[in-house]
């Protein structure tokens, strides 16, 4: 799937809503992880020094196989980013009080991947959604560009990719509303 990083990313209409999305929005989700993350078996540093394998996964597995140099296979990252994924929606739908379209849902799994649960659920992004305003909280996305204390928006950081994955994610929790 090759997308230009500010379009919207193709949501499958599952016609769910509220907190729980069916296997289609994951399928989504990891074809959207593939497009920014890439799939990587050999655990590698990342960009600010966290051991990281597949597409994205971090954790005390990936960081032991960092060290002793192990690869995982694609059955062992396809577990890996289903348990994740669904252990990460769980906890999202521990800290969101109203019913999102399958869009916003795609969205916010995918910032919550990057940037972590407990970000996410203590987020502005998060009081904005559960006090009805999904447009200003689709908008928030957009403020969480910084890595390792640079600014991604500054080229000379070269870090460009972060805000072309934020503006990906707004445009695609937008095109939802």
């Amino acid at each position: 799937m090759t997308l230009h990083p500010i379009q919207p990313i193709p949501v499958p209409s599952t016609k769910a809503s509220g907190k729980a999305k069916g296997a289609g929005v994951i399928v989504a989700l990891i074809a959207m992880l593939g497009v920014w993350e890439g799939s990587k078996p050999k655990p590698y540093l990342d960009h600010i020094g966290i051991p990281t394998a597949c597409r994205g996964i971090i954790g005390p597995e990936v960081t032991r196989r960092y060290k002793d140099g192990e690869r995982f296979t694609q059955a062992e990252c396809d577990t890996l980013e289903t348990d994740y994924i669904l252990a990460m929606q769980d906890k999202m739908a521990g800290c969101i009080k109203v019913p999102m379209s399958d869009g916003e849902w795609l969205a916010y799994s995918h910032f919550a991947f990057n940037v972590g649960t407990a970000g996410f659920c203590k987020s502005t992004l998060v009081k904005r959604l559960n006090a009805g305003d999904h447009a200003g909280a689709c908008r928030q996305m957009a403020k969480w560009t910084w890595a390792g204390g640079k600014d991604c928006r500054v080229a000379a950081n070269r870090c460009s990719g972060l805000p072309k994955r934020r503006d990906a994610e707004v445009a695609t929790c937008l095109e939802s509303l």
